[in-house]
């Protein structure tokens, strides 16, 4: 069996990029080796070439801007921490005179329970004095627990 190849005409076919003649040579050879040389170059290469980082030619970040971004972030954290600290402070502040308000209520409630009492007392011994009610018992209870 025999092949034949047929060519394309050179007027059908449109180049959207010419490659330069070094351009071309580098993609024939078959561009960088392992041990980072150009076939025909050997160690010149690097005076012709520039070899992309392992992180340019797999599409990663570098470790420095790794770094960097971490370092950003610690940044950040380190803000919002101090936000959030400062919002706890107020709050704790601001428990802090709750409580404070509430003791002086319950001081004052326990007074004028008292004096309500004492007062109910008093009431109930009028009203007994002048035979005004039989049943001295009176249904509301204020006691403070």
């Amino acid at each position: 069996m025999r092949f034949r190849r047929s060519k394309l005409p050179t007027s059908n076919v449109k180049m959207k990029h010419k490659k330069s003649k070094d351009e071309l040579f580098f993609e024939i050879v078959g561009g960088w080796n392992e041990k980072g040389r150009i076939f025909g170059l050997g160690v010149a290469a690097h005076s012709y070439y520039d070899r992309p980082t392992y992180e340019e030619k797999n599409g990663k970040k570098s470790r420095r801007e790794y770094i960097k971004s971490l370092e950003t972030q610690v940044v950040e954290l380190a803000a919002k921490n101090d936000d959030q600290k400062k919002v706890l402070d107020k709050q704790k502040t601001n428990i802090v005179r709750t409580q404070q308000v509430l003791i002086e209520t319950k001081k004052a409630l326990t007074k004028t329970s008292e004096s309500f009492m004492t007062f109910k007392q008093q009431l109930e011994k009028f009203m007994q004095a002048n035979n005004l009610v039989r049943d001295t018992k009176v249904a509301y209870d204020f006691s403070i627990s």
